[in-house]
């Protein structure tokens, strides 16, 4: 039978090791208090790390879906305002080709009428190249202008559409073509048509008020169709936003720290730590104590 002889060496190393080994989970807790993360670095947990990796990236997917959504209601919302006050201008139009079609309506009062509706068409075709962060937005995927000076459209039909919830794409735009129309066709020719009728053949007003009234009704149509899209998007950002609280909830169970928990453990740590700091003190020579501390 061999006895193993300890030495003074000996006792002091195995002490300083377990006080460092105490220390050290002390300092753990208290980086988890100050940081209020259970993990600050993957060897903390390596599960965990891939779960908030993951659940990380979902955040950030779903803010994207956040920031597309927001930029399609600036699409909807400014067609939507730039269409009520197109359908306005049709209405005064036609309020405007109804007086020019009244008998008692003589040279003088048709010129006047024809001229208000040239300024009417006029502000129908600004609102037609009407922009959205510098982008024309019934001009398509063009880039450029929807109509020119003459009343041409010379966008295209392109959908601008945005990504809004995984495998989800709305479009956010309406071609000038769809709802100001185009050519002989389009709400410049009928009124440049109206404008001449009254000025030399008030006897065929009454096809005008028919194109008017189709141009009209081309309007409402985009109208209630901006309205669907920009409610489908409220749905989607309501939808959006709920999945989002849930992630940052599940983020948070994973990383964030219980406090009071922490804090106990934290106390117990230094507890403990203080305690074998007083029991070494006991068992072994005052110089090493004094050295290790």
């Amino acid at each position: 039978m061999s006895i193993m002889r300890t030495t003074q060496s000996t006792v002091g190393v195995r002490v300083f090791r377990n006080l460092q080994s105490s220390l050290g989970k002390l300092l753990n807790e208290q980086e988890r208090l100050s940081s209020g993360k259970q993990i600050n670095r993957p060897s903390d947990s390596p599960s965990g790390m891939v779960t908030a990796l993951r659940l990380r990236s979902g955040v950030e997917r779903n803010e994207q879906f956040l920031r597309n959504i927001s930029d399609g209601f600036g699409w909807l919302g400014l067609a939507d305002t730039t269409l009520q006050s197109a359908s306005a201008s049709m209405e005064r139009a036609r309020t405007l080709l109804l007086q020019g079609m009244n008998a008692s309506s003589g040279p003088t009062e048709r010129a006047a009428i024809a001229a208000e509706l040239g300024v009417i068409r006029d502000g129908l075709m600004e609102l037609a190249n009407t922009r959205y962060l510098d982008r024309a937005i019934f001009a398509g995927n063009t880039g450029g202008a929807a109509y020119d000076a003459a009343g041409n459209f010379i966008g295209d039909n392109g959908a601008v559409e945005r990504n809004v919830a995984p495998g989800v794409r709305v479009t956010v735009n309406l071609s000038g073509e769809q709802v100001f129309g185009a050519g002989a066709t389009g709400i410049y020719q009928f009124f440049n048509d109206a404008i001449d009728n009254l000025e030399n053949d008030p006897t065929a007003l009454s096809g005008d008020l028919a194109n008017f009234d189709i141009a009209s009704d081309r309007i409402l149509s985009g109208l209630a169709e901006v309205g669907a899209r920009y409610r489908r998007l409220e749905v989607l950002k309501d939808r959006t936003d709920v999945t989002q609280i849930n992630i940052k909830q599940n983020l948070s169970d994973v990383e964030d720290i219980d406090i009071a928990r922490t804090i106990l453990d934290v106390q117990l740590r230094e507890n403990s730590y203080q305690a074998a700091l007083s029991a070494t003190a006991r068992v072994i020579q005052p110089s090493l104590v004094d050295f290790l501390s």
